[in-house]
């Protein structure tokens, strides 16, 4: 033990010690950490950095995502509901045709409906239905039936002109048919105001009577009826007709 006393020095003893320090310490680093022994509490503010992260590592679910600002996919979904609305918009346009459209529908019924009142006037010009209509015009050279009517010589006035036995009338100057029986078998047909010179006439009694007609003056005429098997003229019914 002198011996050993003898031979420390101060400078022996520092380097001993400074061996004892290095060992010690590479010993204590070398201590494998048990896991889950590292939690926040041994973590300083800061510590962890970006570089420090594996990518991919933090998910959304791990994020406040109320605390995040416009990312460039938000900034895309904010346009694209900017589309949706043009899109609406042009819908809207669409719908405004679509009116317009059912305006032209409308416009075009409306001149069906003028058409369709057009088409019933024609069916009643005058007031007078198309199927009884006879042009009322004396001066027409067409054709058209001026005056008409059937004579009941049971009824007609003897010797004075009366619408007396005057039946379903027509005269196209608009004025009164009118007869009377001058004799047996003789009667006189006035077509008053008409300028037509031209009648016909047929016999109410079938083949026993025979009617002839005679111009007197323009729209008054003559009528004969005569019955062959009594050889002698009758009083008998009659139609006239002017054209």
């Amino acid at each position: 033990m002198k011996t050993i006393r003898s031979r420390l020095t101060y400078a022996n003893v520092m380097s001993t010690l400074a061996v004892f320090l290095v060992l010690g310490g590479g010993a204590v680093a070398a201590v494998k950490l048990g896991k889950n022994t590292v939690g926040t509490r041994q973590l300083k503010e800061n510590a962890v950095t970006a570089s420090k992260i594996k990518n991919g590592a933090i998910t959304g679910s791990k994020l406040n995502l109320s605390s995040l600002g416009a990312v460039p996919t938000a900034t895309n979904a904010t346009t694209a509901t900017n589309a949706t609305n043009a899109v609406n918009a042009a819908n809207a346009t669409n719908a405004t045709n679509a009116g317009n459209a059912t305006n032209a529908v409308n416009a075009t019924n409306a001149v069906n409906a003028t058409s369709a009142t057009t088409a019933n006037d024609a069916l009643s010009l005058g007031g007078v239905p198309a199927s009884e209509y006879t042009r009322s015009e004396c001066g027409s050279v067409s054709g058209a039936v001026k005056g008409f009517a059937d004579i009941d010589s049971i009824d007609t006035t003897e010797n004075e002109f009366s619408t007396d036995g005057v039946e379903f009338p027509y005269n196209c100057s608009g004025e009164e048919v009118l007869a009377k029986k001058l004799f047996e078998g003789v009667f006189r047909v006035k077509f008053v105001e008409s300028p037509v010179l031209i009648a016909f006439v047929s016999s109410g009694s079938g083949g026993l009577n025979i009617a002839s007609v005679f111009r007197i003056a323009p729209g008054e005429f003559q009528v004969v009826v005569y019955n062959e098997s009594l050889k002698e003229n009758v009083n008998g019914s009659f139609t006239i007709m002017t054209p």
